[in-house]
């Protein structure tokens, strides 16, 4: 594809609508891809305060944000609707000091950014409000994957190298004590990846152990 690229990519991810991919790379760049017409590049741009490389990459919904993050307490977000760039650091105010998103999403509404961290926590950054509104510690090691169950942004996915995906209705969440609606056991290794049918029941999930679930 377009781009030219020489160093390594870890991550990236079509828009909604299909017409369009974002990559993220170790070098580190953002670039815009235009699928209809070959995936021909139609931005690029350097990221910013990255340690080692981009973690991971979100665009959202509307197109107008892609949001990525590396070994930092801040997930950046990056508006791509103008012409010239802006970066936007979003603190998630983590408990330690080597900290990483290794998993962001974007809420259908575009109003929110779920984040999944090495701290074993989820996170949620409210991106009108201009402020990280949920920390819950969900699981027993590093939380790799998260994503939105469906369309009204209620129920959260995640996975976790502990093995285990679980489902969190974030109406009954409470941060001092909190429980999932649902546990999933299966995998015999971390869970890697995570995507949701968008329909609030199925989910596939993938792993260190080889499987997909």
């Amino acid at each position: 594809a377009g781009g030219g690229r020489s160093s390594k990519l870890f991550c990236g991810q079509f828009s909604v609508d299909g017409t369009y991919f974002v990559s993220a790379s170790q070098e580190p760049r953002i670039s815009v891809f235009d699928v209809a017409s070959g995936f021909r590049c139609t931005k690029s741009v350097r990221a910013r305060n990255i340690s080692w490389s981009i973690i991971d990459v979100a665009y959202s919904p509307n197109r107008k944000y892609i949001a990525y993050s590396s070994w930092s307490p801040f997930v950046q977000l990056l508006s791509v609707e103008r012409a010239n760039a802006t970066h936007f650091p979003l603190d998630l105010q983590p408990g330690r000091h080597q900290f990483c998103p290794f998993s962001i999403k974007f809420s259908s509404d575009n109003q929110e950014i779920l984040a999944g961290a090495n701290d074993h926590c989820l996170y949620i950054y409210d991106l009108a409000r201009g402020e990280r509104t949920l920390c819950v510690r969900g699981h027993a090691d590093d939380v790799n994957a998260v994503c939105f169950a469906d369309q009204s942004s209620h129920i959260i996915f995640s996975g976790s190298d502990d093995t285990t995906v679980k489902v969190w209705d974030r109406r009954l969440l409470n941060e001092r004590n909190p429980r999932p609606v649902g546990l999933y056991r299966g995998h015999f290794e971390g869970v890697t990846c995570i995507d949701s049918k968008n329909d609030g029941r199925y989910l596939i999930s993938n792993s260190k152990d080889q499987s997909i679930k």
